[in-house]
């Protein structure tokens, strides 16, 4: 049965939300746009304050994700980093560059050593999550991607943008297929756990 706890305030708007693998923490993720980065990580038994990740990042925390393990959190900012940070110390253990604009995204495979982030500018990356070195861009979404989530236990993510267009992409960057397209922004995208379905909210 769902329950409902109820965390601090935090500095300014909460842009993310992510649970760990086995539910007992919460990750949010905010701050002040433009001014400062905001990383918090919450119990779920009682809703107190387990670790302050401090600022990650220089500006708004945009995206959230909980490694397959629990032990890393990958997060995405309007600073143009995507970031991977120890859960157990708070350590920052790698910064991903090469976004030009906001990470609006990010999403790990479920072998815990590939991740993906999305940017603003319409490029999705595809990064070594153990050593930071950048495997592939995908690009040709048009606007911005939206939306990014992996597929099951495959080598796979789906992503979606803001042109109304979805794919399929192996971590190599391959193409697996097109989603069907839209003629309205997407605005979020979620998957199950066996990857079987993805849903897609539009701005119709």
């Amino acid at each position: 049965r769902a329950r409902l706890a109820v965390v601090q305030r935090q500095l300014d708007r909460v842009n993310a939300l992510a649970f760990s693998p086995d539910g007992s923490l919460l990750a949010t993720g905010g701050g002040e746009p433009s001014r400062s980065g905001e990383l918090k990580l919450w119990s779920t038994a009682d809703g107190t304050l387990a670790r302050d990740l401090g600022s990650v990042h220089s500006d708004c925390v945009l995206a959230v994700a909980f490694s397959p393990r629990g032990d890393r959190l990958a997060t995405g900012g309007a600073d143009r980093f995507a970031r991977i940070t120890e859960v157990g110390t708070g350590k920052l253990l790698r910064s991903l560059e090469g976004h030009t604009h906001h990470v609006m995204a990010v999403a790990w495979l479920a072998h815990g050593g590939v991740l993906a982030s999305a940017g603003a500018e319409g490029v999705v990356k595809i990064w070594n999550a153990q050593t930071g070195d950048r495997l592939k861009n995908v690009d040709s979404f048009g606007k911005e991607v939206t939306g990014l989530r992996a597929v099951g236990l495959t080598n796979q993510f789906v992503a979606v943008a803001g042109s109304g267009k979805s794919r399929v992409v192996r971590e190599n960057g391959e193409k697996v297929r097109d989603l069907p397209s839209a003629s309205s922004f997407f605005q979020a995208l979620s998957t199950p756990r066996d990857g079987t379905w993805a849903a897609v909210a539009a701005d119709d």
